[in-house]
């Protein structure tokens, strides 16, 4: 990919989620990766590492923090338009700005390219109350 881009890839998200710790920790430093957007749950929104902050990864293991950032996205788009619930993702999307925008988190998103087009763009545009 590197190749392609002419720029280093410093983040990812694994796709197939069929990975071992720490193994996976190690490989993703070894590689250059600097953030991850893995750790999201596949069936619902939420914070599945507990904080909507990027946190370091902690090999346990070896007592040892790593250089890589873990980032929980707090909702994958699938958790919705797969059961066809557009206005529900769309709620819920209102619904974690609300939550988050008092504290000061972040909220980081999946979105698939094959669902796209269905993006509510304008609830990411709108000014927040």
């Amino acid at each position: 990919l590197e190749t392609y881009t002419m720029k280093p890839i410093t983040q990812s998200r694994q796709h197939y989620l069929r990975f071992f710790w720490p193994n996976l920790l190690q490989d993703l430093v070894e590689a250059g990766i600097k953030r991850d957007y893995t750790l999201a749950f596949p069936k619902r929104s939420g914070f599945l590492l507990g904080t909507t902050l990027p946190v370091p990864a902690y090999r346990a293991d070896k007592d040892k923090e790593m250089p890589l950032l873990l980032i929980g996205p707090a909702l994958m788009d699938q958790v919705f338009l797969k059961r066809g619930d557009e206005e529900g993702l769309k709620d819920e999307i209102k619904r974690l700005f609300r939550v988050v925008k008092p504290v000061g988190g972040i909220l980081h998103y999946i979105w698939h390219n094959s669902t796209w087009d269905r993006l509510p763009l304008h609830l990411f545009t709108e000014e927040k109350a």
